[in-house]
This record gives C-alpha cells, sequence and structure tokens, in this order.
C-alpha cells in the first residue's frame, strides 16, 4: 500500500509521525485502538480523529478517495477557523 504510486502522491499532503506504540501511554494506545502496526490514523487541523486503521488489506483506491475527502474536509475546516478569528 505504501509503495503505491496513487497513495504516494496524496499522502504527500499529509504530516507524517511515527512512534513506537510500545513506548506510548496507555491512554494514547487505547484512545486510538493501537492493536495492531502498522496503525495509521487521520485527523483534520483541528486534531479531531477522522479515521483510522491497521493491517490494512484492501485495494488502495477506496483509501486513497478518504485521503482526498479529509485534506478538503480539513481545508474548509481551517478556512471556517480563520474566517471566525477574522
Amino acid at each position: 500500500m505504501f509503495c503505491d504510486p496513487d497513495f504516494a502522491e496524496v499522502a504527500g499532503d499529509f504530516l507524517k509521525f511515527k512512534a513506537d506504540i510500545r513506548l506510548l501511554n496507555k491512554h494514547l494506545v487505547v484512545k486510538y485502538g493501537a492493536k495492531d502496526a502498522p496503525l495509521v490514523v487521520f485527523f483534520d487541523c483541528t486534531g479531531k480523529k477522522l479515521y483510522s486503521f491497521s493491517n490494512y488489506r484492501q485495494s488502495v483506491k477506496p483509501l486513497v478517495k478518504k485521503m482526498k475527502r479529509f485534506l478538503e474536509e480539513s481545508r474548509e475546516a481551517l478556512e471556517k477557523a480563520k474566517a471566525r478569528e477574522g
């Protein structure tokens, strides 16, 4: 999946963070459902969890579609936040 060119292209628009789940505190493991590795979690620009998965074994196309939607929704949320701030 990570080597798929479509995934790689859209993934370039995301901030990536890698952590060893054995070193995370138990609260974070429970909060994000880190049962297996690798765990991938998507957040919007406000820090709200949008989607997570581990051991992804499906076609990458639906995931790429979701990722593009997450980017669009996050950009919209950011624009709304900027407008509220004036």
